[in-house]
């Protein structure tokens, strides 16, 4: 009989063996700063399932399609459930984020498992009993909090998983956590006395003046000054939004005694996700979602606008989202900005979703030839803003991060491949000379998500510099004479599009850019801007690091990263014009359709 291995779902040690042969699921079972505990214990970490790119791609799609079949299904239960008659784009305003993410992260968790159960191993897991609605989130964003960073979360979402399995022996242990897993996040920038009570009023002062706009701007990473110009062409007063949290629901069972019709071709992923999507349902839209549409009714937001522009509320803002959904099923049309570094990317689940949502999309500079909704408008995070760098001074080296625990599917670094991006900027590092290494300045993610960054860099490079992420992160480069950005988003495409020198790495391994992308970042590779290995960016940085200006200002440099710009991240004059342009239009199209 073969000798029985532990499997660890988990960081949570009061369910980790004293001794024996273990089998760490994945990175995220491993806490840096535990790691004398876990290095006494014998056994390895899996292999990352999405290690295997091409299955990420295939899965990407699969799950694609699974999230339209579900959403379809939910529609006419959904209404059943509140004694409504919505129409599917407005419950896929409000659940498609959260259905996006929930097949990703109980696919990712199930891929785990069923990895673990064919390696030949005999095994057994210790599981802490679950509290009845442990896994029923209270909203959106309390969803995503909880299964990227809440460890009793997960455990109790593996246990569901691996009580499926019939080959693995559970025991379940008592505990001595409560094992109710995050609270709702609280805001803490609470104005005390009288200057809260001032402040109120001055917002609703401010709220029910532009109670009748008919163009609402929220939170679209529009520079402050540039969103109140184009308020104030739009013939109203500049917007201050405040978005109050979402209350806090309580569980109840008997609203959750129902279930998605089974399918006889369903395959096992999809009888399970379907099995477990009224237990996992947050209570937003669930048990609160009569409360939640009476103080959506009550905001003091615009009664009727034309057009709505958001680059992110669209997300996890569940508020926004109901007032939204509302709204765009009276006509008003619904503008989606870009936010950040996604036309490059060779998928994003997140971004797929609000493509799907949007009436118009405002792309940094991009066009998709099957998405005629998309508008290349520019890179309107920067508008007016001008950035210099010098010819002395560091380089700054900006630095990226991921969950611990999976939450979508991407052509990105995810879950435990972030050990691997970590070691890769460690060997960017050790192949610095001195006299740069000393004039180097790394700027860590102010969220850390349980890995330990700071630790790690202060270990493996102690003499380095470390930025906390406190300031804005272009008042920092304005002292360095180089950028370097190290994963495929936001940042590099800024400083491009800000014209400041700038070299990137990142692993294309983990880092997959569109096939007709291709090219452009071969040019910035041939220009000594774009480089796939930490070695061959040392290598470069240490031939120009004396002249860094003559070489980004070479016509072979330039031309390349014009090229790039005027594909991904155009920096037209005129922006704003275009942004109002299409905003009218937008509000045009809705007045028309009401007439």
């Amino acid at each position: 009989m073969n000798e029985q291995t532990t499997l660890i779902t988990t960081e949570i040690e009061e369910t980790w063996p004293a001794d024996g042969k273990v089998l760490f699921l994945g990175e995220w079972c491993r806490l840096h700063a535990r790691r004398q505990q876990w290095q006494k214990l014998e056994g390895d970490v899996q292999t990352y399932h999405w290690d295997d790119r091409k299955k990420l791609k295939h899965d990407f799609d699969y799950l694609q399609g699974l999230n339209q079949a579900l959403l379809l299904e939910l529609v006419p239960v959904m209404n059943a459930l509140h004694h409504v008659s919505h129409d599917t784009r407005y419950w896929r305003l409000i659940l498609g984020y959260w259905l996006n993410n929930y097949t990703a992260v109980l696919f990712d968790r199930w891929s785990s498992i069923e990895m673990a159960s064919n390696a030949g191993l005999s095994l057994r897991s210790y599981f802490l009993p679950t509290p009845e609605g442990l896994l029923v989130a209270n909203d959106t964003s309390d969803f995503i909090r909880q299964a990227t960073e809440d460890p009793y979360w997960n455990h109790a979402l593996f246990k569901l998983f691996i009580n499926q399995k019939v080959g693995i022996v559970t025991t379940t242990i008592k505990s001595g956590q409560t094992g109710k897993g995050l609270a709702p996040n609280k805001s803490h920038n609470q104005v005390r006395g009288v200057f809260k009570m001032l402040a109120k009023k001055m917002l609703s002062l401010h709220l029910f003046l532009k109670k009748n706009d008919r163009i609402t701007m929220m939170s679209t990473y529009l520079p402050l000054k540039a969103a109140w110009w184009l308020d104030v062409k739009f013939g109203q007063i500049p917007s201050y939004w405040n978005v109050p949290e979402v209350p806090a629901f309580s569980f109840d069972a008997t609203q959750r005694r129902w279930q998605l019709r089974a399918l006889s071709q369903a395959d096992t992923f999809e009888v399970l996700a379907r099995q477990f999507l009224p237990q996992l349902l947050p209570k937003a839209f669930v048990e609160g979602y009569g409360q939640l549409t009476h103080v959506v009714d009550k905001l003091p937001w615009p009664s009727s606008p034309r057009m709505i522009w958001t680059s992110n509320y669209h997300f996890s803002c569940d508020l926004f989202k109901f007032w939204a959904a509302k709204k765009c099923a009276h006509v008003t049309r619904l503008v989606i900005g870009e936010h950040g570094g996604l036309g490059t990317g060779a998928f994003n689940g997140a971004h797929s979703y609000e493509v799907s949502i949007a009436d118009r999309y405002l792309s940094t500079g991009w066009s998709d030839a099957k998405q005629t909704k998309i508008i290349p408008i520019g890179n309107f995070r920067q508008v007016s803003r001008l950035q210099t760098s010098l010819v002395t001074g560091p380089a700054l080296l900006v630095c990226g991060i991921m969950p611990r625990y999976g939450f979508d599917v991407r052509a990105m670094m995810l879950s435990s491949q972030v050990i691997g991006y970590l070691d890769d900027q460690f060997r960017f590092v050790d192949a610095l000379p001195y006299s740069i290494k000393k004039d180097l300045l790394v700027r860590l993610v102010n969220v850390d998500y349980g890995w330990d960054q700071k630790a790690r860099w202060e270990e493996r490079h102690p003499s380095i510099a470390l930025d906390s992420c406190t300031r804005p992160i272009w008042k920092i480069a304005k002292g360095c004479r180089l950028f370097i950005a190290t994963y495929n988003a936001t940042t590099y495409i800024e400083s491009l599009s800000l014209n400041f020198p700038t070299v990137i790495f990142w692993d294309p391994q983990r880092w997959e850019v569109k096939d007709e992308a291709s090219p452009f970042f071969e040019d910035l590779k041939q220009a000594g801007i774009f480089h796939e290995t930490p070695e061959s960016a040392a290598r470069h940085i240490a031939s120009i690091w004396d002249d860094v200006t003559t070489w980004w200002q070479s016509n072979k440099v330039q031309t390349a990263r014009a090229r790039f710009c005027d594909a991904y991240a155009s920096n037209p004059p005129d922006i704003l014009d275009r942004i109002e342009a299409v905003l009218r239009e937008e509000a045009r199209i809705s007045e028309a359709s009401i007439g």
